[in-house]
């Protein structure tokens, strides 16, 4: 029997794993762990080869969720899976936003538009925004990653809210939308990542979002990520999120909790476990890190 190895999933356009890759290549080489690095639906990989399946930059399986569930159900029947079938299942719609706010977590106010015949939940989410008073919002799927197709846009424009909704839910998916929180443009987005359930690192990120929506072509958008100390109301949140998310499944491989800043305090806009860059040039010793934690699977 050969040496046990692992395949670290990507897709085709990123199997350097974008800029996790730098780095935790040559910690992966420092502890020893035999890896390949393989497409999510490249029908060549024999998924029974490896000690484990680590899904790590399959940011195209927005385009094929079904296909994607497809073949995570048959890596599933014969290796190990991090994270887990039930959590890839989970966090794959991010309706999963609902159950987190039942939870009593802060989340970012979401409306949900899943058909537009008759017209009574785009009503419905029209007169949300309302309510919201935000001069903006967001709209974009609820499977989506890299920010594809996602719009912002005048909260006042209905007409154009409304195209943008109409664009997402004419091609059979279910369309978001999300007051834009205007601190965000200074302070950009917030994380905190856990490995083994446990704080590995934070940063923060600023994503270029238009009216037009991120071009579906290009898998993530413009973003700029720096290393960044969390404020103690944005640590709480997140270990929070970290604490309900071992309840709910067991302490997770890895976890991006992506927080916005508002005036009520930090809200929580995602929580990333399908497929998340986890930003190691803001803590390049978390690279060791996961690569001991990849070391334990083998």
């Amino acid at each position: 029997m050969g040496t046990p190895k692992i395949a670290l999933v990507a897709c085709d356009d990123v199997m350097d794993l974008d800029t996790d890759g730098p780095f935790l290549f040559p910690a992966l080489d420092e502890a020893s762990v035999n890896y390949d690095v393989v497409a999510w639906d490249d029908p060549r990989v024999k998924w029974k080869s490896y000690s484990a399946v680590v899904l790590r930059a399959c940011w195209d399986y927005f385009r094929r969720p079904d296909e994607f569930r497809e073949v995570l159900d048959q890596a599933a029947l014969v290796t190990r899976l991090e994270n887990p079938l039930e959590v890839v299942e989970w966090n794959i719609d991010k309706r999963y936003l609902t159950e987190l706010r039942k939870a009593g977590l802060p989340t970012v106010a979401t409306a949900y538009v899943s058909h537009l015949s008759p017209p009574t939940e785009l009503g419905s989410a029209l007169a949300q925004i309302g309510r919201w008073g935000s001069a903006e919002v967001v709209v974009k799927p609820t499977i989506s990653a890299g920010s594809n197709d996602t719009f912002r846009i005048d909260a006042a424009d209905g007409s154009a809210v409304s195209k943008a909704v109409q664009s997402i839910v004419d091609s059979d998916r279910v369309a978001m939308i999300q007051p834009f929180l205007t601190a965000v443009d200074e302070e950009g987005e917030r994380g905190a990542v856990y490995l083994n359930g446990a704080f590995a690192h934070s940063f923060s990120r600023k994503v270029t979002l238009t009216p037009d929506g991120q071009d579906s072509a290009i898998l993530s958008a413009p973003e700029t990520v720096d290393s960044v100390e969390l404020t103690a109301s944005e640590r709480m949140v997140a270990d929070r999120v970290n604490s309900w998310l071992t309840s709910r499944f067991a302490p997770l491989l890895y976890a991006r909790v992506d927080l916005l800043p508002s005036p009520e305090g930090p809200q929580i806009v995602e929580v990333e476990l399908i497929e998340p860059s986890l930003f190691f040039e803001a803590e390049p010793a978390s690279a060791q890190r996961f690569a001991l934690a990849l070391a334990d699977l083998t």
